[in-house]
């Protein structure tokens, strides 16, 4: 294999865990609404911790980062979906320190008068959260390399 598909390759799995980490946020996120009444005031704090945890982490990468990007490969498909190194770096540690959060959040919470459901609720949202990141990390992978040998990376953007 030649040097340059092996750039395309590694590019092109460095983008499908970019894309399957920001999806899985944004799944918990969204499997977060629901809770947000029963489950007050924590799971409104873990909630923020999924919106501004990538975005800190963002803002310390690209003060803190030389530029590490090299002439990329896949540049269309790098503005499509908004890749850069700081943004994936960001997602890749926010990740675990969320479910970090969401590990505490379950040993911490109070089994008075909440349901059997709400009290395995965070449980269920980091096996929610794994499961999303590691099947879109998969998915996206084929999508991109369909996209990439099909040449359909000019649309949509």
């Amino acid at each position: 294999m030649d040097h340059l598909t092996q750039k395309t390759k590694q590019e092109i799995r460095t983008l499908s865990r970019f894309i399957g980490t920001r999806y899985a946020r944004w799944i918990t996120f969204a499997l977060l609404i629901p809770v947000f009444f029963p489950l007050y005031p924590s799971s409104q704090y873990i909630m923020l911790v999924t919106i501004l945890l990538p975005l800190l982490l963002r803002a310390v990468f690209q003060k803190s980062s030389t530029n590490i990007d090299q002439e990329p490969v896949l540049p269309l498909i790098r503005q499509k979906y908004h890749y850069s190194d700081a943004k994936y770096r960001a997602e890749k540690n926010s990740t675990p320190l969320l479910l970090l959060f969401l590990c505490i959040w379950q040993v911490r919470i109070m089994p008075t008068d909440l349901s059997p459901i709400l009290r395995i609720y965070p449980g269920f949202l980091m096996i929610a959260n794994i499961i999303t990141r590691l099947g879109g990390t998969l998915v996206f992978r084929f999508y991109l390399h369909y996209q990439f040998t099909q040449l359909h990376t000019l649309d949509d953007i």
